[in-house]
């Protein structure tokens, strides 16, 4: 069974330069840091972030913001760290503005609480295997070449979430470490000082200011919402390696994806 909740506290986080920069997504995993980075949308930012950021090392930055959002809010993370932002649009997500996503945000209005809000996130992770299979070898292909890597859409929780669920998973951590360093991170990104901007964000796209209890199911992270995913990714495709070929992901690429990230033992 799949679902696995760590019910351990979270540690807190200053605010100030560091906690503008992107977290290590492999924190708290048996897997190498420094090589895989997270992180909403960057629209504004101080010098001083400047030179502790491109001392991370990224090489790569992958945006998974619809052209809606992109169109909407100009995110500065290519131009912060010296890097070309690659686009791997992933349409599954409130703010993206699609028909899809239009017609669920419809359906939520019209029954606006908790237990919609929480309906409403499960149907958009279900279909986030199909929506990042297009995008596989993008994703992957800075890991198989040994080069760090950064991730992000808008919240930094959501697709950012999966993908970096999935490349764990792909790297062999058995999944209650993948679905609590979800939680982990996805809980920093719900409750960190973005947190005021992401629900007020989350209210102006849905047309409406939904309750506390309603908006907390929307702007935080849930083990359930990660389970559908994978659930889906598996019943369709049998294992992470079988949906990571239908992705173009061959052997030898999987290989030197998880020679990047494994830690020696």
């Amino acid at each position: 069974m799949w679902r696995t909740r760590a019910d351990a506290a979270r540690p807190a986080r200053s605010v100030g330069v560091d906690m503008m920069l992107p977290s290590d997504a492999c924190q708290g995993l048996p897997l190498r840091r420094g090589m895989l980075f997270r992180a909403g949308v960057l629209s504004t930012h101080d010098a001083a972030l400047i030179a502790p950021a491109r001392a991370l090392g990224i090489r790569h930055v992958i945006d998974f913001r619809s052209v809606h959002e992109r169109d909407n809010e100009l995110c500065l993370w290519g131009a912060l760290l010296g890097v070309r932002s690659q686009r791997a649009p992933v349409a599954s997500d409130v703010r993206a503005s699609d028909a899809a996503s239009d017609a669920l945000i419809a359906a939520f209005i019209r029954q606006p609480d908790a237990g919609a809000a929480r309906t409403l996130m499960r149907v958009l992770y279900h279909s986030f295997g199909y929506a990042f299979l297009p995008h596989l070898r993008t994703l992957l292909a800075p890991l198989a070449l040994g080069e760090p890597l950064l991730v992000h859409c808008t919240a930094g929780k959501d697709r950012t979430g999966f993908a970096c669920a999935l490349i764990a998973s792909a790297a062999g951590v058995p999944y209650p470490q993948v679905i609590d360093n979800y939680l982990t991170h996805g809980q920093q990104a719900a409750c960190g000082p973005q947190a005021a901007r992401l629900r007020q964000m989350l209210a102006n796209y849905l047309w409406s200011t939904p309750d506390d209890a309603t908006l907390a199911a929307l702007s935080g992270v849930d083990a359930s919402y990660l389970d559908t995913a994978f659930d889906v990714l598996l019943t369709r495709h049998g294992s992470i390696e079988a949906y990571l070929a239908a992705g173009g992901i061959d052997a030898a690429m999987l290989a030197k994806v998880r020679t990047t990230l494994v830690h020696e033992r």
